[in-house]
């Protein structure tokens, strides 16, 4: 009994040993921030490995594991992985994610795990093993979407491993796994990995005790934000209303888009991995002029115009789009013409306000940005906040002393701001209106102020006919508000928001 008893332990010894040989020394996990990416690279170091964590959620590290926050679909990122990491063995955990439909799962889970796998084979010389882990069996009608793209993974995985003779295993573990079983299937799936096999892309089947999980429970990823443009007046106070949710991660991007190198952009939003990227880049003023007017120069003017107004930003949204990262654009309302009569301009329209070269060169900006599918382009209009700033619309009227009296929407900033950043975290996609509900006209504007401050404002009213240059020169419109109320309905009426910075600012005075 005894020898047998020793036998089992030096047997023991022996396989523990000869699974420390086959382990390589540098392991990359990707989706291994999950509970059972942790159990499992804890099983890795238990053995020696030396483990990157390339994920969207934050885990703790120490000097045998490395978190790299970002995702695969991240191009430049994997290719820094890869040459500076020097992965040997590569682990694949797409998890669950019940708020991502078919295209956004696809995109994630298929071509991230394209991205990365092509990317490895053309830049290392001896191929990694690579060992997917899906979380579903053959029977299982859990979680379509998510059982399709990963089978998806697994057949092109397959054909690498046959093209390309990568050693390729393809785990499957049941959906929902109880904790306690973790343990046990890390032990299992790194037998696996040192099992020696003939078969391309073999694939094992393995059991685990379920746990019924309330639907919506699935984890979300962490939201790390780059802000373009956060040094301009709105830019500022988007980064306020950031400070306000102390859970958000916020970056303030240190490259210029458009001024800096093309290179340079797309290497900081590499190594800072967000998962949000908005530009509040914008030219609408410069030296000795504080309005678009500005822009109305020469061949110089045009320049500036072309590289704030529509470069910056496009280049922005065309790295998050080959990134998988969501983009937002604030961009601008002025975009159509003043007609009499004239319906609620909504989402669809196209631009037609050529009234000035602030107004075109917006107008494509706003029309690219439309085509990229995980953009948001917010629009807003004549913007006004609570501040006693020559920026700011309402404090303008209180100084003019004509006022064209025609119908417009405009965008109360610590109203709409919050709301944009919920869209953002909604991960909302298209074009906003992103205007206060309702139209004003500036001599409502400049009546509401009156009442509430006590100080009747002298101006003389304008209507179209007496400033048709007024209507030529400048985007007046009115533009509907039904997207934006249906997925943010507790934005201020523009009269009560009018009422609201007017008692502000007559305060502040």
């Amino acid at each position: 009994m005894r020898d047998l008893d020793l036998y089992e332990k030096v047997s023991s010894f022996f396989a523990t040993q000869n699974l420390i040989i086959r382990m390589v020394k540098n392991v990359l996990l990707v989706g291994g921030a999950s509970d059972f990416g942790q159990v499992l690279a804890k099983k890795l170091r238990a053995v020696g490995a030396k483990v990157y964590i390339l994920d969207t959620d934050q885990v703790d590290v120490d000097d045998d594991l490395e978190f790299i926050h970002g995702e695969s679909c991240n191009t430049d990122l994997v290719k820094k992985i890869v040459t500076d990491c020097h992965i040997t063995r590569l682990f694949l955990l797409p998890k669950i994610n019940q708020n991502e439909d078919v295209q956004q799962q696809g995109r994630r889970i298929l071509l991230g795990t394209a991205a990365l796998i092509d990317e490895v084979r053309r830049r290392t010389e001896d191929l990694p093993q690579v060992i997917q882990v899906g979380q579903f069996q053959e029977e299982s009608d859990l979680v379509p979407e998510y059982k399709a793209a990963v089978m998806s993974t697994e057949a092109f995985l397959h054909s690498y491993a046959v093209s390309y003779r990568m050693d390729v295993r393809l785990v499957r573990i049941p959906t929902n796994t109880v904790g306690s079983a973790y343990e046990r299937l890390a032990k299992e799936i790194l037998e696996i990995s040192s099992e020696h096999t003939t078969e391309k892309a073999k694939i094992y089947n393995l059991e685990a005790e379920t746990c019924e999980v309330p639907s919506g429970s699935a984890t979300t990823p962490n939201v790390r934000i780059l802000v373009y443009g956060a040094n301009g007046w709105i830019g500022q106070q988007f980064v306020e209303s950031l400070k306000k949710n102390n859970t958000l991660q916020y970056f303030v991007g240190k490259t210029r888009p458009g001024d800096c190198c093309d290179d340079d952009v797309r290497k900081e939003v590499t190594d800072i991995a967000p998962s949000h990227i908005i530009s509040l880049i914008g030219r609408t003023h410069g030296k000795d002029c504080g309005n678009i007017d500005y822009l109305e120069g020469g061949p110089d003017k045009l320049k500036e115009n072309v590289r704030d107004n529509l470069y910056g930003p496009f280049m922005l949204a065309n790295i998050a789009n080959r990134f998988g990262i969501h983009f937002t654009y604030l961009g601008t309302g002025c975009l159509f013409k003043y007609a009499k009569d004239a319906p609620y301009y909504t989402e669809s329209d196209l631009p037609n306000f050529v009234g000035n070269k602030y107004g075109v060169v917006k107008g494509y900006t706003d029309r690219f940005i439309g085509e990229f599918p995980n953009s948001l382009n917010a629009r807003i209009r004549l913007p006004f906040n609570d501040e006693n700033s020559p920026r700011n619309l309402l404090k303008k009227i209180t100084s003019f002393n004509k006022l064209l009296d025609v119908e417009n929407s405009i965008t109360y900033l610590p109203d709409l701001l919050p709301a944009l950043i919920n869209l953002m975290l909604s991960r909302t996609v298209g074009t906003v209106n992103l205007v206060s509900p309702g139209v004003i006209t500036f001599v409502k504007m400049a009546d509401i102020y009156s009442q509430v401050s006590g100080n009747k404002l002298d101006y003389e009213a304008l209507n179209v006919e007496d400033d048709n240059d007024g209507t030529a020169k400048r985007a007046h419109c009115k533009l509907s508000t039904d997207r934006l109320e249906r997925l943010q309905p507790q934005v201020l009426h523009v009269e009560d928001a009018v009422r609201k910075a007017s008692q502000a600012i007559s305060q502040a005075s």
